[in-house]
């Protein structure tokens, strides 16, 4: 899970990575809709974080979803400024 969360003004998101190959993170909104792609790029196998700061955003619950060829994972962050 991300950490901090909640979170302001940024958050770390790590992810660990079995196989190579691609990986994406997804940020969406409560609803579900797509706001923005922070990874989607091959990795190697290994231990990563990747750094979100949603500088223009409201306040409110968003998702990020982790997808890899063996993964797929949403979870839930609060953004609170």
């Amino acid at each position: 899970a991300n950490y901090p969360n909640p979170f302001n003004p940024s958050t770390t998101i790590p992810f660990e990575i079995a196989e190579t190959g691609p990986v994406r993170i997804t940020i969406h909104d409560a609803l579900g809709q797509h706001i923005t792609t922070i990874v989607n790029e091959i990795h190697q196998p290994g231990s990563y974080e990747v750094v979100w700061n949603p500088e223009s955003l409201a306040n409110g619950l968003y998702l990020y979803r982790l997808s890899t060829p063996n993964t797929r994972k949403i979870r839930r962050m609060m953004l609170l400024k």
